[in-house]
């Protein structure tokens, strides 16, 4: 994630400063907020799925569910919302089937590669990215609210 000329002394005392002074505003890195960033909206998407699920498989327990879940990826979420989703659509389809499901697999493959330290690139093709990041968590979360009245996000509920 971070890139290889920062020297691992710097990388190290940042995450300790991390672990050990929390509340310590820090200035984050563009490819830390683009991880920050996809990552609430995957959890986003994910608990939608789980509680759909619940409602369609009943009460399951924790282990059922991770057991569901673990089987579950970007190549296949497709077909498990469309097996969950109350009137059997794609999660393209609930997105609006304007490109956001392919957006979403792209930010998908660049978290990846950054994760894995595949990648050749820092800095501004993740800022640039953010803006639109942060308009899809809001259709995301728009989107699920009316679709079922839920967004992944406590103190929101099924009807």
């Amino acid at each position: 994630m971070y890139r290889i000329t920062r020297k691992l002394e710097w990388v190290l005392d940042r995450l300790h400063g991390f672990a050990h002074h929390p509340t310590v505003k820090v200035e984050l890195e563009a490819s830390e907020r683009f991880l920050l960033t996809f990552a609430l909206m995957e959890k986003l998407i994910r608990r939608t799925l789980t509680e759909l699920i619940q409602i369609k498989d009943g009460q399951l327990t924790q282990h059922d569910i991770t057991e569901k879940q673990k089987n579950v990826d970007w190549g296949n979420v497709e077909g498990w919302w469309r097996k969950y989703d109350p009137k059997k659509r794609k999660l393209s389809e609930v997105l609006g089937n304007n490109g956001e499901f392919q957006k979403i697999e792209t930010w998908a493959r660049m978290r990846n590669v950054l994760v894995h330290g595949n990648v050749q690139k820092y800095g501004q093709e993740y800022e640039d990215e953010l803006i639109s990041m942060h308009k899809m968590l809001e259709h995301i979360k728009t989107t699920f609210e009316a679709e079922y009245n839920y967004c992944g996000w406590r103190g929101t509920k099924f009807t």
